[in-house]
């Protein structure tokens, strides 16, 4: 779904493996499944934050099939940005990534420039479309460059 929006993916298979990807890459998005093998996505966010202390701030969206009142916040107090509920539609995924695409756009116009192409598909506000995302037993990060 995320590479029928323009998006170019990398995919690892938990969420230690998420870390290890995020801090070594320049992703615009990531979309972070809540409950992965080993370290779940509560505890991979809570360690890209404490290693974003005092530099530019990823964005992190909860992935989940949780969807019970409480959820949502649960999740933005562990430090993601948003959150999308299983199923979702590629309608819903558009939305997020044109919703948090300028987000991005910001982040990286405060840290050292990089070069950035715009993909076809995707909103002008969102002119990576970078996103991550995990999904059931693994995590995909997706990289906009």
């Amino acid at each position: 779904m995320l590479a029928s929006l323009g998006c170019r993916v990398t995919v690892v298979g938990d969420g230690q493996a998420a870390v290890q990807a995020a801090l070594g890459a320049d992703f615009d998005l990531i979309l972070m499944d809540c409950h992965m093998p080993g370290l779940d996505g509560f505890g991979a966010t809570a360690s890209l934050r404490e290693a974003e202390a005092g530099g530019p701030r990823r964005v992190i969206i909860a992935q989940t099939a949780m969807a019970m009142q409480g959820d949502r916040e649960q999740c933005l107090a562990a430090g993601m940005d948003d959150y999308i509920t299983k199923p979702f539609s590629r309608a819903d995924l558009h939305a997020l990534l044109t919703r948090w695409g300028s987000a991005a756009a910001a982040a990286r116009e405060s840290a050292p420039a990089a070069p950035v192409t715009a993909t076809p598909d995707c909103a002008a506000s969102a002119p990576t479309c970078a996103c991550a995302s995990a999904c059931a037993d693994r995590a995909e990060l997706t990289r906009g460059r």
